[in-house]
C-alpha cells in the first residue's frame, strides 16, 4: 500500500509524451506479446493507468490514435 506521503504528494503536470514512466514502459513493451497482467511491472501498470487517465481527460487528442491499426 502507498505511504501517506506518496498519496499527499501533488503530481507534476508532465505531458504524456514526455513522461518517463510511460516512455520506459513503451520501450519495454513495444513489439512484445502480453499473456498475463503478471507480465507487467508495477511501473508499467502505473504508466498504463497514467495514459488511460490522460485519454479520459483529453479524448479529442486520442481520437485518431488507432487509425490504420
Amino acid at each position: 500500500m502507498a505511504s501517506r506521503a506518496t498519496l499527499d504528494r501533488p503530481e507534476t503536470a508532465v505531458p504524456v509524451q514526455k513522461d518517463p514512466d510511460i516512455l520506459a514502459a513503451t520501450a519495454r513493451l513495444s513489439g512484445e506479446d502480453m499473456c498475463s497482467i503478471a507480465d507487467l511491472s508495477s511501473a508499467e501498470v502505473r504508466a498504463i493507468l497514467k495514459l488511460g487517465h490522460d485519454v479520459k481527460r483529453n479524448p479529442r487528442e486520442y481520437r485518431h490514435a488507432l487509425d490504420a491499426k
